[in-house]
């Protein structure tokens, strides 16, 4: 009896596994959670609850420049991307200020930070002064030339404290060429 029980459910198993029919293997991301956040009006975050472990990176070129993206974008399947309609958002890709080409003193400042520019590559400078919140308090912008320039910030309005400058500078067409962020105290 117990062979015949176990037959059965082994005959029942085979039957069953031959009935199953799989899904054609396409490249796919499935979200079974998640949602989006407006952190300010301007900047917006995605997160996911399970997704695939397919990831792909796809490149395209928009047919005019913007100031946080330039002329060629990519997007990542697999990590959601921030976006930011008016700030500076980093990206790994884009080199980075080296100490030779920006200085910033006096730190820790009372009153006024000069941010000394030694670039030799020519382009849009965008100051962005950021609190400890991540929120934006100013942002300047100046055309740079092969050269030495210099900026001041005025904090003498600012209460005692951390900040972060965001620096960037972007080509003519729009393409961004430098990017980094320096952090300051006011005292």
């Amino acid at each position: 009896m117990r062979n015949l029980l176990l037959i059965c459910l082994l005959f029942c198993a085979l039957f069953t596994d031959a009935q199953t029919v799989l899904a054609p293997t396409i490249p796919g991301t499935l979200n079974v959670g998640g949602g989006t956040a407006a952190v300010t009006p301007y900047f917006f975050v995605d997160w996911s609850i399970g997704e695939s472990t397919i990831i792909d990176t796809y490149f395209g070129r928009n047919a005019t420049a913007t100031s946080n993206v330039g002329f060629e974008w990519n997007v990542t399947s697999g990590i959601l991307q921030p976006y930011d309609t008016k700030n500076i958002v980093y990206n790994f890709l884009i080199p980075t200020w080296t100490s030779k080409e920006i200085r910033l003193f006096p730190i820790p400042t009372h009153n006024i930070v000069f941010l000394d520019f030694r670039s030799i590559t020519t382009g849009k400078i965008t100051i962005q002064l950021v609190g400890r919140d991540g929120k934006t308090i100013g942002t300047k912008e100046f055309n740079h030339t092969n050269g030495n320039s210099t900026q001041q910030w005025n904090f003498s309005n600012q209460p005692a404290g951390f900040y972060f400058f965001r620096i960037l500078l972007t080509s003519d067409k729009g393409d961004i060429l430098k990017q980094g962020t320096f952090k300051v105290e006011k005292i």
